[in-house]
């Protein structure tokens, strides 16, 4: 029985003597330090969106927690891209893109990033380029889309009726002319 207790002992001192003995670990990263470098990966990656969400769940719920000055340094800088990746998909033709970058230029209250174009504009330019492809059916609902603001212009209004007519939707077609009568329009 003594033995057996000794042995416990022993291998009881020699656990916690191996346990303190280790070397202890780099200490962690500040906090600030780990969530700007997260914010600087999400930019640098593409995810600029991403961060822009995140840097505004940092403003609102853990406000102080990092310093607002490199808060704005992020944002700044996921905005700019933002405005480059807007660009380079109206460039490369992707205006489904575009129209998505587009909402959250403005939802952020960033107008000044997407120029002249409007969501219409964009719109008409994602049917265009859906006709083009031969998808007709996407490419009325496109320009139906684009038509549903309280004042659509004339010349988005024939073009959907256009649209309509070719694929011979009488329905959408009444409703087109509907929204002309109803703006004192005729075809």
């Amino acid at each position: 029985m003594k033995s057996f207790s000794f042995l416990w002992a022993l291998c009881a001192i020699v656990f916690v003597s191996s346990c303190a003995s280790a070397p202890p670990g780099p200490p962690a990263p500040p906090l600030p330090a780990v969530r700007i470098k997260e914010m600087q990966d999400l930019i640098s990656s593409g995810s600029f969106l991403q961060a822009i969400q995140e840097i505004s769940w940092l403003r609102r719920e853990k406000a102080g927690e990092v310093p607002a000055s490199d808060l704005d340094q992020m944002e700044s800088k996921a905005v700019d891209a933002l405005g480059s990746a807007f660009t380079k998909s109206i460039q490369d033709k992707k205006f489904d893109d575009s129209l998505r970058y587009f909402d959250s230029a403005q939802a952020l209250g960033k107008t000044s990033l997407t120029g002249d174009w409007t969501r219409s504009s964009l719109l008409n330019q994602l049917a265009a380029t859906e006709h083009s492809e031969g998808n007709d059916v996407v490419s009325l609902l496109s320009r139906l889309a684009a038509i549903s603001s309280p004042e659509p212009s004339e010349p988005d209004l024939k073009a959907a009726l256009d649209s309509a007519v070719a694929l011979d939707n009488k329905a959408v077609m009444r409703f087109i002319l509907a929204k002309m009568k109803e703006r004192g329009r005729t075809r």
